[in-house]
């Protein structure tokens, strides 16, 4: 099947995807595709398939593909059919709060990055710099500190050589290290394996709205250990992303509330634990230690209403060393947790920290003795009875343990009713298979062939469910965690190929209008599109206790369906510009492949010069050097209106559109709020607020010339200089990098 590709293209597959033998290319684009293909495609053996459905899948594949209609992510392209195999985008790799949890994530890491795949962390759980390490009496390095053994590591890896590693370092915006976090990266020689991102709290920016100080907490203790104006950080974080482009923010408890399958814990926010000792009570078996019950799924006592039940529980997990509490009673029974763990009391589900004494908590014990001694035959079935909070105390450290029941999210812990542990960050292991399709070969007379879209996308979902299963997982607790939400993200991109082809301008309210329709068409056709394989295959194994269930959906095969990624290199593939981006340029010049320049100018562009006999070489010249056509006398109006460039689109624009997208999309949104040099930072904070308020899940400003080595370049550069200074708030030594200003001890920044 023939496959119609740019020079650019060819550049990129012969460089990074083609199967190669002693050093020479040996496989072609259209081999390429029709090896993924079949490789992802005979997976579908082992689902009970016929070899005729099988070929017939491979086939539309195939065809999909050759079109440059849907491209799946890189690791796909490069590792389908291949002695690696490992086929997935993006992971998540856990890291924890110990020398040991440390290097056992760099260790995680290396086995994804040289197998092609990106990794995510947040380092939220790590100890503040210069805080207590009890069990050598000497004072932790921090979270900035332990980052850069993951960046080097890295960089020794570079992904086996064919994809440079693609990390993302995330950190709470109520960590006592936030303001090092946010100025890591103003110095441009570090961390540069790593894209940054502050996890911000609804508390966080209503405190930035409010004009108040928010808590630090230490999440070795839960206790606060300090605050900090929020106005101030926020600017703080505006300034660094004008500087240097990092760090991005998401809005964590957003996330949280929309993530499909909260049974199995949050994404990455506190980690609320018991110790090892603690019994529960399991069906048939009476008070186990759940420290015994590491990997089993036990059915376990709850309270439903005034009624104590048996219900199912996810996997009990170990989560590592972590600073405790020890909560005591008048009536003698006592409970070790963190103390973030919330309990179930008579004002509702609190803290443990935040317990008062007095307060009452449903107890399923008569004594304390019934701890050890009780028969549950003796117990199922009894109405709650009541303990009276009489202390907490910090005690140390302890190895602790996480326990989920999704359906009254409570469990009954040494007697005492608690809330769900069932925080782990970021669904550990995780892992997800990406694929875009390209909407801009899809119009047909001014309008979307809606209909073929419909089949590319059933034929796309079929694909990615199929990765999952053909995938060689680098981790045993990957596979796991990745088969049991089967997620998916299938996208677009091309979406700024397709309005031009369309004649509506990116930023117009037509365009929005249009966004919003192809959200909700990708949507619901990607849902339709596993639902009907999960009848045949059958539904997520986690199905369940997930917000799907409850909300009384069919079943569905994956948790999610839909994201927008980045599409960088597959884009160049299929000759379409990157995701829902609004043309960066008509020309510009791209730096890929380890420093190689690719110059490209819009092909749709191109044809519309070449049509409307305005193009020329000058013409072409110019517009390299400056990016788009708007205002220039020798381009017509209607076509200035229909090619806008990144930097000559607002920045509410920008985000409005990314927002018209994230309502319809389950995981993420990637676009990045492209602004022009001369945009300050006061713009990047208002970009921030806006994401906020139009409910999105995280945001990227990047404004041009700000990074060395930018992937997209038109024009000269700028170099920014720098000095030393005394912070005029608090005359603590500023951090001075990139033009950026930063206090670590107050917040107070500026730049420009």
């Amino acid at each position: 099947m023939a496959v119609t590709l740019t020079d650019n293209a060819l550049a990129v597959l012969r460089a990074r995807y083609l199967v190669r033998e002693g050093g020479v290319v040996v496989e072609t684009a259209e081999q390429l595709f029709r090896r993924v293909a079949q490789h992802v495609s005979a997976a579908e053996a082992r689902l009970g398939y016929s070899a005729d459905e099988i070929a017939e899948a491979s086939a539309s594949f195939e065809r999909m593909m050759a079109a440059l209609e849907f491209i799946p992510n890189s690791p796909t392209l490069m590792n389908a059919g291949r002695p690696l195999g490992q086929l997935a985008a993006c992971f998540v790799v856990p890291v924890d709060d110990s020398t040991s949890g440390v290097f056992e994530a760099v260790r995680w890491a290396a086995e994804i990055q040289k197998t092609g795949g990106g990794t995510g962390f947040s380092f939220s759980r790590l100890r503040p710099a210069g805080d207590l390490v009890a069990s050598t009496g000497g004072t932790a390095s921090g979270p900035v500190s332990l980052m850069q053994v993951f960046d080097v590591a890295t960089e020794a890896i570079k992904q086996g050589g064919t994809r440079r590693g693609a990390n993302m370092g995330m950190l709470r915006v109520d960590h006592p290290d936030i303001l090092e976090f946010i100025a890591l990266k103003l110095d441009p020689a570090r961390m540069r394996n790593f894209n940054l991102s502050v996890a911000v709290t609804d508390a966080f920016m209503a405190a930035v709205r409010d004009g108040t100080t928010y808590d630090l907490v230490n999440p070795r203790t839960g206790v606060a250990t300090g605050q900090l104006d929020a106005r101030r950080v926020l600017d703080a974080i505006a300034n660094a992303a004008w500087a240097i482009g990092d760090p991005g923010m998401v809005f964590i408890d957003r996330i949280n509330d929309h993530q499909p399958t909260p049974q199995l814990g949050s994404i990455e926010a506190t980690n609320p634990c018991v110790t090892g000792d603690t019994r529960v009570w399991v069906e048939d078996v009476g008070l186990v230690a759940i420290q015994d019950l590491v990997g089993q799924t036990p059915k376990i006592a709850t309270l439903d209403g005034e009624r104590v039940v048996f219900r199912q529980a996810t996997q009990v997990i170990r989560t590592g060393m972590r600073s405790i509490f020890r909560l005591s009673t008048v009536e003698g029974l006592e409970l070790r947790l963190t103390g973030d763990h919330r309990v179930s009391t008579a004002r509702g589900d609190v803290a443990a920290k935040e317990l008062v004494t007095g307060d009452r908590v449903p107890i399923f014990l008569a004594t304390p003795s019934d701890v050890a001694t009780a028969s549950i035959a003796a117990f199922q079935g009894d109405l709650v009875r009541w303990a009276t909070v009489r202390s907490l105390s910090l005690e140390g450290e302890a190895e602790v343990f996480d326990l989920t029941e999704p359906t009254t999210s409570h469990f009954f812990a040494n007697g005492l009713l608690v809330h769900n542990c069932g925080e782990q960050p970021l669904l550990p292991f995780e892992s997800c298979t990406l694929g875009s399709i390209d909407v801009g070969k899809l119009v047909d007379d001014r309008d979307f062939d809606w209909a073929r879209l419909r089949t590319i996308i059933h034929d796309s979902v079929r694909f990615l469910d199929d990765v999952i299963e053909a995938n060689r997982y680098p981790l045993p607790e990957i596979e796991r965690s990745t088969k049991a939400t089967r997620k998916i993200g299938l996208g677009i991109m091309g979406w700024a190929d397709a309005l031009a082809a369309i004649g509506i301008a990116y930023d117009s309210e037509e365009a929005l209008a249009l966004a919003d329709r192809m959200a909700t068409f990708l949507e619901d056709e990607s849902l339709a599109a596993s639902s009907a394989l999960a009848e045949r295959r059958g539904a997520f194994p986690a199905w369940a206790g997930s917000r799907w269930e409850d909300a009384g959906h069919r079943p569905l095969r994956n948790a999610t369906t839909t994201t927008i990624a980045p599409t960088g290199t597959i884009s160049i593939i299929a000759g379409c510009a990157s995701g829902i981006e609004p043309l960066y340029a008509l020309a510009y010049r791209r730096n890929v492949l380890d420093g190689a320049e690719l110059v490209e100018i819009n092909p749709a562009f191109r044809r519309v010069a070449a049509d409307r006999g305005f193009g020329s070489p000058a013409l072409f010249e110019a517009i390299a050097e400056h990016g788009g056509v708007r205002g220039r006398d020798e381009v017509p109006a209607d076509v200035q209106r229909s090619f806008p460039t990144a930097h000559e689109i607002d920045v509410a624009t920008h985000v409005r559109m990314q927002a018209a997208f994230q309502r319809h999309v389950h995981a993420a949104v990637s676009k990045t709020i492209n602004l022009a040099k001369t945009a300050t930072p006061a713009d990047v904070k208002g970009a921030y607020q806006l994401a906020y308020e139009l409910g999105c899940k995280g945001i990227t400003v990047y404004r041009d010339t700000s990074r060395e080595g930018q992937v997209l370049v038109t024009g000269a550069r700028a170099v920014v200089a720098s000095s030393a200074a005394c912070c005029p708030e608090c005359s603590s030594v500023l951090i001075v990098q990139s033009g950026c200003r930063l206090c670590r001890h107050c917040g107070w920044s500026v730049c420009g």
